[in-house]
């Protein structure tokens, strides 16, 4: 019995750190995505495949954004819910800090889907390797 109320507790303390925290391992993971792509595409050759009208490293850059506001929305959506939940309960210890959790969680998720979707902005307007045609 004793056994299974700690691991309920680690549990409960693994989801709070990745509520609050999660966001900023996606925002990095979607940079080094969208930095490999384009510099091993354009050493690949990748900007002169065209898919969908469109070039090959564009789509894999925007397809790795998809992915990743996705996930940054799951983790704003379980940070709220954390919030939600422990704002109106603050005797306990761990409420109060699954209540900081939760707005830490909303406003780092908030900023790094800012910081994603700005970091996509230059694929349409911008060539993707020097020396290729167009934008």
């Amino acid at each position: 019995m004793m056994q299974n109320v700690e691991h309920a507790k680690r549990e409960n303390s693994i989801q709070i750190w990745v509520l609050a925290f999660g966001s900023i391992a996606v925002w990095f993971a979607h940079f080094v995505y969208i930095y490999a792509v384009v510099d091993f595409g354009c050493a690949a050759g990748l900007p002169d495949y065209v898919l969908i009208g469109a070039p090959a490293i564009r789509l894999l850059v925007i397809a790795g954004t998809v992915v990743a506001s996705a996930l940054l929305i799951a983790l704003g959506i379980g940070a709220f819910s954390m919030w939600r939940r422990s704002r109106d309960n603050h005797e306990e210890e761990s409420a109060r800090l699954r209540t900081f959790a939760g707005l830490l969680g909303i406003g780092l998720g908030i900023t790094s889907l800012a910081v994603v979707l700005l970091s996509t902005v230059p694929v349409f307007v911008l060539a993707a390797c020097p020396g290729a045609a167009g934008a």
